[in-house]
């Protein structure tokens, strides 16, 4: 299952991704994953989320990304979330249009595995790709 998070710039969406981490914590059976591209939030989540910083790894590509959470799909068969905290900033890209092959290769591993994979995007509303419409909730 594959879920983005859209708006503009300082609209909550990380406050948003933060409590949805925290709440899944309440019910989840499996593990949880909180990827981002600093440290800023680590000390808001419950400690039982395992949080990685994207931005230590040298991520600055679509396909780096991509390796990179097959890894931490790979090392770990009991994640049932993955977060995925403002990636556009973690591969310094600014324009969300040329994301599409990302978000389809995501939503493809995350059916594949079973993994519930949140992604949290920033852009102007009316600027919002229609490769991203049907996994807005």
């Amino acid at each position: 299952m594959l879920e983005i998070v859209y708006g503009k710039r300082g609209s909550g969406k990380t406050t948003q991704m933060i409590n949805r981490a925290n709440e899944a914590v309440k019910s989840c059976k499996g593990d949880i994953v909180f990827v981002d591209d600093d440290n800023r939030c680590m000390l808001n989540l419950a400690h039982e989320i395992r949080y990685i910083n994207a931005g230590e790894y040298g991520c600055t590509t679509p396909c780096l990304l991509t390796g990179f959470i097959c890894g931490i799909m790979a090392q770990d068969y009991d994640i049932e979330y993955i977060f995925l905290d403002g990636f556009p900033e973690i591969l310094g890209m600014n324009d969300v249009s040329e994301m599409g092959n990302f978000v389809t290769r995501i939503k493809e591993l995350a059916d594949k595995f079973k993994i519930k994979v949140i992604l949290s995007v920033s852009g102007p509303k009316g600027m919002m790709p229609a490769f991203m419409e049907p996994y807005i909730k």
